[in-house]
């Protein structure tokens, strides 16, 4: 193990890396949306939008985006604010 995360109250639904940046995305079924800096090995975020379960999280190809959907239906388009570039 290089790093390890711990900071969902229950299990993990998905992540996915920038891919211009040191974050991962993580969702879990506590409803939170987090934002790791894989550099630092740090919590960075936690972001709510859901009502329940978060269940799905993906960073746009250039990472200025992401999009979560979860058990309430809906699908949510984030802004991320993190290219440099």
């Amino acid at each position: 193990m290089i790093q390890h995360y711990d900071a969902h109250g229950e299990a993990v639904t998905a992540i996915d890396f920038h891919s211009r940046e040191d974050k991962l995305l993580s969702t879990s079924l506590d409803g939170k949306i987090k934002i790791w800096d894989t550099k630092k090995a740090a919590l960075e975020y936690t972001l709510y939008g859901h009502n329940g379960s978060t269940t799905a999280g993906c960073f746009s190809s250039h990472g200025d985006y992401f999009v979560t959907g979860g058990s309430d239906s809906m699908v949510m388009f984030w802004k991320s604010n993190l290219s440099k570039t």
